[in-house]
């Protein structure tokens, strides 16, 4: 039951810190296809509602390709760095485990009783 209040509220805390990337983006959407939308308006003021719509698809198809090629690189670089740092500290237990069992044997051999941890 614990483990469950835990997980939950753990959600809660990832999702409220979202709330200001989600509304930065959300801004940051809204000005961009305004802007876009009195561009179009200003540069082709005589296009009919159909031909607009076509141009908004293509232009929000184009853009969405954009970003997921951006965010899909980004997550790869991660995805790789994080792989790596994963290697580096597999390595690294594995030598502390090593030492440890080197240090270790001599102690136990030992004709005195020596403590170690």
């Amino acid at each position: 039951m614990l483990n469950r209040t835990i997980l939950r509220s753990r959600r809660i805390e990832d999702f409220v810190g979202l709330i200001p990337v989600m509304a930065k983006t959300l801004v940051f959407v809204f000005i961009a296809m305004g802007a876009y939308e009195l561009l179009k308006h200003f540069f082709f003021p005589a296009i009919s509602i159909l031909e607009s719509q076509g141009m908004t698809i293509l232009f929000v198809t184009a853009a969405s390709g954009v970003i997921t090629y951006l965010v899909t690189r980004k997550q790869r670089f991660l995805k790789e760095r994080m792989n790596s740092e994963r290697t580096l500290r597999i390595e690294a237990e594995t030598y502390l485990y090593q030492l440890k069992a080197k240090l270790r044997n001599p102690l136990i051999l030992q004709p005195v009783p020596v403590y170690a941890r």
